[in-house]
């Protein structure tokens, strides 16, 4: 295999695994469900608000490279968790 063949698939590799990027943060919204109704609604309340100023609020995926190859990260954009 030549050189520019194992770059080729070392970025095709990197691209399907979503493991050149960081991973992206997840909406609140995602979240919502676990709040009891009384706070639900209102949370809700102010992330609409938000959403009418363009401004969308994301919980950050805090992660290490090696959870990520172990398998103990679910890559959540990639084409195959492989």
């Amino acid at each position: 295999m030549t050189n520019a063949e194992s770059l080729y698939l070392d970025l095709m590799k990197k691209t399907l695994t979503y493991s050149m990027w960081a991973e992206p943060g997840r909406p609140v919204t995602y979240y919502a469900y676990r709040l009891h109704p009384v706070f639900r609604h209102p949370f809700l309340g102010v992330i609409k608000g938000l959403r009418w100023l363009n401004l969308d609020v994301v919980a950050r995926r805090d992660y290490e490279d090696g959870e990520r190859v172990e398998g103990r990260l679910w890559p959540g954009r990639a084409w195959n968790p492989f």
